[in-house]
């Protein structure tokens, strides 16, 4: 399922002041259900969810994220999951600091609501900072890479 339908529905939710919505769709099961605080809480995907999505891949939004006198990229992340910047425990990193990367490289993975989505980068360029530790949870809109 898509995470924007999930922010529709909890859109949707908020608007008409819902207290759950509970869906079932090929085979997800999402249930959205608001606290006393009307806060929106995601709850219990099943393990049987699709464990693979496509590449999440993006162009800049604004020129504010690049830094045009020292050509500097701020790669955000655009979901919130957790953050793993190899493809399991026993692999190397799939980037590391002076790694040179295309606009389309996978550059880390985040696994949200039990879906892990590959993160592409948004630039060609070096990578010169690393802003997440692995298996940190990360936020919407939070710093990643720096790309130079």
């Amino acid at each position: 399922m898509d995470i924007e339908i999930i922010r529709e529905l909890a859109k949707i939710m908020s608007e008409q002041k819902l207290s759950k919505i509970d869906i079932d769709e090929d085979g997800a099961h999402i249930l959205l259900e608001a606290s006393n605080n009307s806060v929106v809480n995601f709850a219990n995907v099943p393990q049987s969810f699709p464990t693979s999505a496509p590449v999440i891949n993006s162009v800049p939004e604004q020129k504010s994220d690049i830094n045009s006198a020292a050509n500097v990229y701020e790669q955000k992340s655009k979901i919130v999951g957790t953050l793993y910047l190899a493809t399991d425990s026993t692999s190397a990193p799939l980037v590391s600091v002076g790694s040179k990367v295309k606009k389309g490289d996978t550059i880390c993975i985040i696994e949200s609501m039990k879906i892990l989505n590959d993160i592409a980068a948004e630039v060609d360029g070096t990578i010169v900072e690393i802003c997440a530790k692995n298996e940190q949870i990360v936020d919407f809109g939070q710093k990643l890479f720096v790309i130079s």
